[in-house]
């Protein structure tokens, strides 16, 4: 693919997302699948205010990825990292590594419509927040008040964050790692969400259910969506 064409199919996806620009902080500019071919077909790039991540699943030539590191440059980015990923539930995974600008070490806030999260773009191997799920956090901003919700596999907590700012009554946040729970928690608090009624917990999903089970916790709504790979003490855990 010829750099005039990467940069037309580029600037074609920018305009398109003029409307995302006005309303939010952190969204998709670029989703190969749908909008590339070839190489570009494997590559997608969100935005997480002025640092971009470039995701790339069938290692793109060298000439490509600084073409587009150069187009995002010329947009205003910070930083443009890029994160080569294996096949879906794999678990070899490297850290990003910076293409242009220099990637902050240390987490930053984007705003998503009404929501508000942290995010780190270097030194991990996600930036913590999913942008596919955008669409679903506005249906449960819309949709939770008055809710007893128990969310699984929560990651960094945003579908939590999303229930809880439109007035669920209970949120139970519930994933294997302490790290991201506790990342779960700083995102509950930078939404000013109050701690009455939210539960953090670390722990097995397979173990908590019987004991929610067993307590007698019922819940209106449960958020099921597990990773591709997940090492837990019970074993290996893949999609």
């Amino acid at each position: 693919m010829v750099q005039a064409d990467l940069r037309r199919i580029l600037s074609g996806a920018w305009e398109r997302r003029e409307s995302l620009r006005k309303s939010s902080q952190a969204y998709r500019i670029f989703h190969g699948p749908g909008e590339g071919a070839g190489w570009l077909a494997r590559i997608a790039i969100d935005r997480f205010a002025e640092s971009y991540w470039i995701t790339d699943w069938e290692s793109a030539p060298a000439a490509g990825l600084k073409t587009i590191a150069e187009f995002l440059l010329e947009r205003g980015a910070h930083a443009a990292v890029v994160q080569t990923r294996e096949a879906k539930g794999e678990e070899r995974l490297g850290l990003p590594r910076c293409l242009a600008g220099e990637a902050l070490e240390e987490r930053l806030v984007v705003h998503e419509g009404v929501l508000k999260f942290w995010v780190q773009v270097a030194g991990v191997k996600h930036p913590g927040l999913f942008l596919d799920h955008a669409r679903l956090r506005e249906w449960l901003v819309q949709h939770a008040r008055g809710l007893r919700v128990l969310n699984l596999f929560a990651y960094t907590g945003s579908l939590s964050v999303a229930c809880g700012v439109g007035g669920a009554k209970q949120v139970v946040t519930l994933d294997l790692s302490k790290p991201t729970v506790a990342w779960a928690r700083d995102n509950w608090d930078l939404n000013g969400l109050p701690m009455i009624g939210a539960e953090f917990i670390s722990g097995d999903v397979f173990d908590w259910l019987p004991r929610l089970a067993k307590k007698d916790r019922q819940f209106d709504l449960v958020i099921c969506d597990p990773p591709s790979f997940s090492r837990a003490p019970s074993g290996v855990f893949s999609t």
